[in-house]
C-alpha cells in the first residue's frame, strides 16, 4: 500500500485525506516530540508543523474517518478510475468498492450518489452507500 505526503507537512491537509481515500493510500504524517522551532535553521527546516501535540487530534479524526474504507480496500488494486467533473472523482477497486471523491466546497450528486463538500461516499457494487467514515 502506498501512502500520502506527510498530512501534517500540507498547505490543505483535508485534500490529502481525500486523496488517500480516492486512492486507497494510508495516511502518512512526520512528527516529533520536540517544539517546531528546535529545527529552525536546520536542513530540516521545511518541517514547519511537526510537533506531535499539535496535530494528535487531527490525525485522530482523519484516521477514524478513512479507516473502515482503506481496511476495505487494503491490497486491492484500481481496476477504474473516472473525473466526472473538475475535482470529483469516481474510483473502482478490485474487490468490488467503489468510491466517489468530491474536493469542492458544494455537494455534487454523480450517478445517483450525493456526495457532500469535502468528503467521499463509498459502495460495494450492488450495496447501498456509506459517507465518509460512517458506520452501520
Amino acid at each position: 500500500m502506498t501512502a500520502t505526503e506527510p498530512i501534517n507537512l500540507s498547505g490543505v491537509p483535508e485534500n490529502l485525506v481525500l486523496k488517500a481515500v480516492e486512492t486507497g493510500s494510508s495516511l502518512s504524517a512526520c512528527l516529533m516530540y520536540a517544539g517546531n522551532e528546535t529545527l529552525i535553521d536546520t536542513k530540516y527546516n521545511n518541517i514547519f508543523s511537526g510537533n506531535y501535540e499539535t496535530w494528535v487530534e487531527t490525525l485522530a479524526s482523519y484516521y477514524e474517518r478513512t479507516e473502515e474504507f482503506l481496511k476495505l480496500v487494503a491490497g486491492a488494486k484500481i481496476t477504474g478510475h473516472k473525473k466526472w467533473m473538475e475535482d470529483v472523482y469516481r474510483t473502482e477497486f478490485s474487490n468490488g468498492y467503489v468510491v466517489y471523491v468530491n474536493y469542492r466546497d458544494k455537494e455534487v450528486t454523480v450517478d445517483g450518489v450525493v456526495i457532500s463538500p469535502k468528503d467521499f461516499v463509498y459502495q460495494e457494487i450492488q450495496n447501498q452507500n456509506k459517507k465518509g467514515g460512517e458506520k452501520e
